[in-house]
């Protein structure tokens, strides 16, 4: 690949995925809007996690997604083309959110920003999927796309707390939703300015080859040794939610630090990309990346049983944000390097759909645990996450078989 396209291709993958980060709706609009359900509209941990889970819909169909642009071009084109219209849609509902303040309102206007951010993030990674088996650069365009969505994670939380603390609820909600909508309208630039296409108009043989694909995609080991992981690792109990609670109302943290925090958890997940672009890809085996990151994780988890100090929390949430990181990024490239020719999109969008669905069924969990069974007490909750995090080991034997079998057998990822 010639230096100047790998240049503009890393220059996409950064704006993308930076973008990402601040249109989530993790991302700047996360604390905003928490604030306004806990504050304006009374809601509890509990009830807020259960009103936002249905966001998750658009997140876990991301298959779908895939599925209709490997086999449905628009106008010719199987990535670009989509990638436009869905970052208007996203544009549309923060622009809608803007203006909204009834309960009905907002998760209507979070749906479309949902929807159009999700299929957009299927469609950056089919590409860098594509060019990074092209090119044997899965590993690097993995690592530039989670090392500027978690810059982007540090300016938005920081930006999320300071709207908080000096703006009541609904003005600070709305200004971040006015904010976020510059990340999409950002993607379409993008995507018109660097992404080159070829056309490739919908035609039988194109349907048969990603049919062949996606049999090659369920009949990879390797993919459901990974979704297997993914599930266990985000399903266990999270504590996101009622950690927000505790940290207002049982520590009186600001909003301001609030953020803070959320800021200093992705430096963390910055820190451990970088460490696991520049230290750890290259001289451990995934096994012992996992390894790693499990044994960190239970650990890190147990020690916010000692959280009740600003600087503990700071530990911790780096902490936490760097295991988490480097985890993640084992997997996903694991995953990555395995998908079939002509089914991208919809192998690598089934292993993430996995994530962030068990990602929400373990936000409900938590805060289920914590509302109504250990009655807004946290430790409960840490404690079985941990263990729950723990069981994650029993995956360790699984990847080193198939990482054994692929030394001996090059074609084992992809059969």
């Amino acid at each position: 690949m010639k230096q100047n396209v790998l240049s503009h291709l890393l220059i996409f993958f950064a704006v993308a995925y930076f973008a990402q980060g601040i249109g989530q709706y993790s991302g700047l609009i996360s604390q905003p809007l928490a604030y306004y359900l806990k504050d304006v509209l009374h809601m509890n941990a509990s009830q807020i996690t259960n009103y936002l889970a249905v966001l998750t819909i658009p997140w876990a169909i991301k298959p779908l997604y895939g599925l209709i642009s490997d086999c449905l071009p628009l106008f010719g084109y199987r990535r670009k083309a989509y990638l436009l219209l869905m970052n208007l849609v996203a544009a549309a509902g923060f622009l809608s959110l803007a203006g909204s303040t009834d309960p009905q309102a907002i998760i209507h206007a979070l749906l479309l920003t949902a929807v159009g951010t999700a299929f957009s993030d299927v469609l950056v990674d089919a590409i860098m999927v594509e060019r990074g088996q092209e090119t044997g650069l899965v590993k690097r365009f993995q690592g530039q796309q989670w090392l500027w969505f978690n810059i982007a994670g540090i300016g938005t939380a920081l930006a999320g707390g300071a709207l908080c603390q000096y703006l009541p609820p609904d003005s600070a909600l709305h200004t971040a939703a006015l904010i976020a909508t510059l990340a999409p309208l950002a993607v379409i630039v993008a995507s018109w300015l660097i992404v080159k296409e070829k056309r490739s108009p919908a035609s039988l043989d194109q349907l048969k080859s990603t049919g062949r694909g996606l049999k090659l995609a369920l009949r990879s080991p390797i993919l459901w040794v990974a979704m297997a992981f993914t599930v266990a690792w985000k399903l266990h109990p999270g504590f996101g939610m009622p950690l927000y609670f505790h940290l207002t109302n049982e520590l009186h943290f600001s909003q301001a630090f609030i953020g803070q925090l959320n800021a200093y958890h992705s430096g963390g997940h910055v820190l451990g990309a970088l460490i696991f672009s520049h230290y750890l890809a290259d001289r451990l085996s995934t096994v012992n990346l996992i390894k790693l990151a499990v044994g960190l994780s239970v650990i890190a988890t147990l020690s916010f049983l000692l959280l009740n100090s600003p600087i503990m929390a700071i530990a911790l949430y780096m902490l936490t944000g760097s295991v988490a990181q480097i985890a993640s990024l084992a997997m996903y490239t694991m995953a990555a390097e395995a998908c079939p020719k002509q089914a991208e999109a919809f192998t690598f969008a089934m292993l993430m759909s996995l994530a962030n669905l068990s990602g929400q069924c373990s936000a409900m969990i938590g805060s289920h645990l914590y509302v109504d069974v250990f009655h807004n007490h946290l430790g409960p909750v840490i404690v079985i996450s941990a263990i729950c995090a723990a069981a994650c080991f029993v995956f360790v034997p699984l990847i080193r078989k198939i990482e054994d079998s692929a030394k001996f057998k090059p074609s084992a990822f992809n059969n």
